[in-house]
């Protein structure tokens, strides 16, 4: 009996003394902070600084004293603040990981994030402009990049950005074309006349690859060639020239830059008939869809992409097409205003009635097979007549976001105005009246990339980004991100 109790003493003694230990615990649950980003990925240019500061919550803000951190780079120790001050030494992708530890428990919070060392010229994760000006008949490249601080994005202008040796980009500008089908090697094509013509640069050094007359089988480009646009694709790449043929080049290598040459004959378009590409719609990299416009015909034709093809012209296929829709194999009378890239595989265009003087916007879903090289063509519903007709005027420019939300165009007397207009609600609104600033041109960010600005350039050598944001569109808020003039411009793309 005494012995059952001195063990009931005892067992009391040691749930007593666990009751009292209870409370020490307390303070210390195993999810004391939580850890957050505004990023997952964060850029830097070479040489350049970068501060990242995550966002710690505390179970218990006062117990914050009591925890250290830690930021391992590629696995290695280098920092033990609790923002992070880092320069970027060396080009390359950098897993990061941060830590914070409870100097008490030792618990550790880790979250990680991507830090890329970058050039100045393809920041990663960054977006960016290049402009080309003429100074003179003299080509001369620039760009608008940007880094993310505090929560957005901070824009420096970059001057005279080719790096020629002292070898001057050329004369006579044209058009940029960006393009990126291998996202390791990013390239701009700078079209132009004279100098050295049309050259091929390197994103990441801004020094010149390819002259666009070396491209061509045995260097010989056809007679007094000048690129007008191209599409760039994963097994097959097509130039347009301004004597409207195309000239295309298969991909046998993956990721073989330039180590196929252009035919130096042109592509055949139709055997049966005189044809002339006026425009390409451009594909987003990776796309096999691409779209050409036969302004002799009025039609719309399409390419195989396929390497074992090496891209042919085809007629669109054959289909039924909704009753109020203009076809595209035979556009009759109606006038081409615009034919753009609509969100994956899908098209978006602007025709104009020249009985009624009545625009209209329609859209098609266009799918390529690569393994017979055939395509399939889906046409939207019926056509939606613009409202906004009225405001076009012969110098007006325009931009459809690829879902064929909405139209942003310029209009007014001297082309200082620009407008937004709602294709679903058939509503037009003024943005922005810029007095007796003329708007010369208007794009949209690279086809990979979500519409979230507007680039603008101005007679005057202005050159804008426009933030579109939901919720400025919504309000009908007119804010610039940056504005920077650069002389006479002749084209501007992003990135």
């Amino acid at each position: 009996m005494k012995i059952n109790i001195i063990i009931l003493f005892l067992c009391s003694l040691f749930l007593y003394a666990c009751y009292e230990d209870k409370g020490d615990y307390d303070y210390a649950p195993v999810d004391e902070v939580a850890i957050s980003f505004d990023l997952g990925s964060y850029g830097v240019a070479i040489g350049e600084d970068i501060e990242i500061k995550p966002t710690l919550e505390f179970k218990n803000p006062a117990d914050s004293v009591n925890f250290s951190y830690e930021w391992l780079i590629s696995g290695k120790l280098y920092s033990t603040t609790r923002n992070l001050k880092y320069t970027g030494e060396e080009l390359g992708t950098n897993f990061t990981m941060f830590t914070v530890i409870n100097n008490r428990t030792k618990v550790r919070t880790i979250k990680e994030i991507v830090l890329q060392v970058s050039s100045p010229y393809n920041m990663s994760f960054a977006p960016g402009w290049f402009v080309l000006s003429d100074e003179s008949g003299k080509s001369v490249l620039h760009m608008v990049s940007s880094k993310y601080v505090d929560g957005e994005y901070q824009y420096v202008d970059r001057r005279d950005i080719y790096n020629g040796g002292g070898e001057e980009l050329g004369r006579e500008p044209v058009k940029l074309v960006y393009h990126a089908p291998y996202t390791s090697y990013p390239e701009l094509l700078v079209i132009q006349r004279g100098g050295q013509k049309s050259v091929e640069l390197d994103i990441n050094s801004m020094s010149r690859v390819i002259r666009n007359d070396e491209e061509f089988f045995n260097e010989q480009p056809p007679v007094n060639f000048t690129p007008k646009d191209a599409y760039y694709g994963t097994w097959a790449d097509v130039l347009l020239g301004e004597d409207g043929n195309l000239y295309s080049r298969p991909i046998a290598a993956y990721e073989k830059l330039h180590q196929d040459p252009f035919n130096n004959n042109p592509m055949l378009i139709d055997p049966k008939k005189e044809s002339k590409i006026g425009a390409i719609a451009i594909a987003p990299a990776f796309a096999n869809e691409v779209v050409v416009y036969d302004e002799l015909n009025n039609r719309l034709l399409c390419i195989g992409t396929d390497f074992r093809y090496g891209g042919d012209v085809q007629e669109m296929p054959t289909t039924s097409y909704p009753t109020k829709y203009t076809p595209l194999n035979n556009m009759g009378d109606k006038e081409l205003i615009y034919l753009g890239v609509g969100d994956p595989m899908n098209f978006n265009m602007i025709v104009k009635d020249p009985v009624d003087g009545k625009y209209t916007f329609q859209r098609f879903m266009l799918m390529y097979t690569a393994y017979n090289n055939t395509f399939m063509l889906i046409p939207g519903g019926d056509h939606k007549e613009l409202g906004c007709g009225s405001y076009f005027t012969a110098q007006t420019q325009m931009v459809v976001f690829r879902d064929g939300s909405y139209i942003f165009f310029t209009g007014g007397a001297a082309n200082n105005q620009l407008y937004r207009h709602d294709t679903r609600t058939n509503t037009t609104v003024l943005v922005k009246d810029f007095g007796e600033e003329s708007i010369q041109l208007l794009r949209l960010p690279n086809v990979m990339a979500g519409e979230s600005t507007l680039g603008v350039a101005f007679k005057n050598g202005d050159v804008v980004s426009v933030d579109l944001s939901s919720a400025n569109i919504n309000a009908n808020i007119y804010e610039e991100l940056f504005r920077y003039n650069f002389g006479t411009v002749v084209d501007v793309v992003a990135k």
